[in-house]
Formats: structure tokens, sequence, C-alpha cells
């Protein structure tokens, strides 16, 4: 199920991160799990995927200060995997398409070059690496800068299996 998160449920999920998202956070974030899910809970799109009633992937879009601009996120628990499958249909079906008809025009996410489970996922949702970003995450540690537009995912939209 994908719904709304209380920030209860953020917490949650913050709190107990699976390694591949507690390793790329400590390089792209400086700050506590209170803190990433206050973050995920001021972000205008916002959204959980639950097993039953147990909160285990966060995932949004904040929108920047540049009109048309966002940023993705997303992070989870290691149960995640079991939701990713129905997370990525939802993006593809309904996030993206809402945000595009919302005016979002570009979206960029940051990513450690070394985590190749967020390489695959960004690169299905229609993402493309644009850049490597030197010495920019925690300890000088450099980052990808992931992009996909509304014109490419147009242009291209990623088939979604039933």
């Amino acid at each position: 199920m994908i719904r709304q998160p209380s920030y209860k449920d953020l917490l949650h999920v913050a709190r107990h991160l699976r390694a591949v998202d507690v390793i790329e956070l400590s390089l792209t974030r400086k700050d506590s799990p209170t803190r990433l899910a206050l973050d995920a809970w001021r972000t205008q799109h916002r959204m959980m995927a639950y097993l039953g009633d147990e909160p285990v992937f966060a995932f949004g879009v904040a929108l920047g200060e540049v009109s048309g601009h966002g940023q993705a996120w997303g992070f989870g628990t290691d149960k995640s995997p079991r939701v990713l499958r129905e997370v990525t249909k939802y993006l593809r079906k309904r996030m993206i398409p809402a945000l595009i008809g919302e005016g979002l025009s570009i979206v960029q996410a940051l990513a450690d070059p070394d985590n190749r489970v967020s390489a695959r996922w960004l690169y299905h949702l229609g993402f493309t690496p644009h850049a490597k970003l030197a010495g920019i995450g925690a300890g000088g540690h450099d980052l990808v800068l992931w992009v996909t537009t509304a014109d490419a995912q147009h242009r291209h939209p990623v088939p979604v299996a039933a």
C-alpha cells in the first residue's frame, strides 16, 4: 500500500534504515534520523510504501526555489526491496505524470557513485547521470548528479510491467 505518511512513520523508517541508505545518506546529509524525517515531512510531495501497517520506504520530490525544479529523495528499511516494484509503478503511472502536470520540468537526485542499487533504480525511472560532483559529499566524497526532465519522460517513457 502506498499513501501519505505520518511524521511518526517517516521517523520509524529514518531510524531503521537499510545499510545502503545509511551509507548514501551519510554522504549527502550530516544529520540525525529526526532531521531526515522532519525534512521528508516538510516535503510537498511525499509518500510512504507500507507492508501491511509497517512503513518501509519513504519517497518524494521536494520543490526547488527555482520554478519547475525538484529534488527527488527516497530511503527505506531492509524490507524496502519488497515494495520497490509497487513504488516504481506508482511513480511512473501516478506521481511523475502528476508532477509534470503541475509544471515540474526537471528533477535531480544525488547518489553515491558506489551505490549500484540507487543507480539501477534511478536509470529505470528515466534519470541519467549528468555529472560527477567531486568532493561535495561528507568528508569530500564524490557524488553523482542524476537528472530527468519532463521532455525525457515524454520522449522515452519507461514501460512498467503490470
